[in-house]
């Protein structure tokens, strides 16, 4: 995790065949624009809904509200592709390891918990996203 953006960028040109041919500026962006990780992005967006959905589960609580709801208070955050601004906001911000307050709000409300465990949760949504991120990134 102390790697710059820039020696991270600068692995993936050497790591990925073809990769060199993007003649942008390197930086963070370069991820997000680079269209070879298009699959991979779309892949983390649902490693995360669907282990996020698993650790709900495990929650008497959230548990009973049902996995339909779950997935759609969960798609409610993350957005439902990877394309979509809901991902994109999110995934910009959770490469900084950070998440908007908002978003525990909401999760509080949907599922109708504490803003602890609301956070609690958020905050492991967050290591779904950065695990499934070191993996196919």
């Amino acid at each position: 995790m102390g790697q710059s953006a820039k020696s991270v960028t600068y692995d993936l040109f050497w790591r990925y065949p073809g990769s060199l041919k993007y003649n942008k500026k390197e930086n963070w962006n370069h991820l997000f624009e680079y269209q070879a990780y298009e699959v991979a992005w779309q892949k983390i967006l649902e490693i995360t809904t669907k282990e996020s959905i698993i650790i709900c589960l495990k929650q008497k609580q959230i548990r009973c509200q049902g996995e339909d709801f779950i997935r759609k208070v969960l798609q409610n955050i993350l957005g439902i592709t990877a394309k979509s601004e809901k991902f994109q906001k999110f995934q910009h911000l959770a490469l900084e390891v950070k998440v908007e307050t908002c978003l525990s709000i909401r999760l509080q409300k949907d599922f109708k918990i504490s803003l602890a465990k609301a956070q609690t949760f958020m905050a492991n949504i967050l290591i779904q996203f950065i695990l499934a991120f070191k993996e196919l990134i």
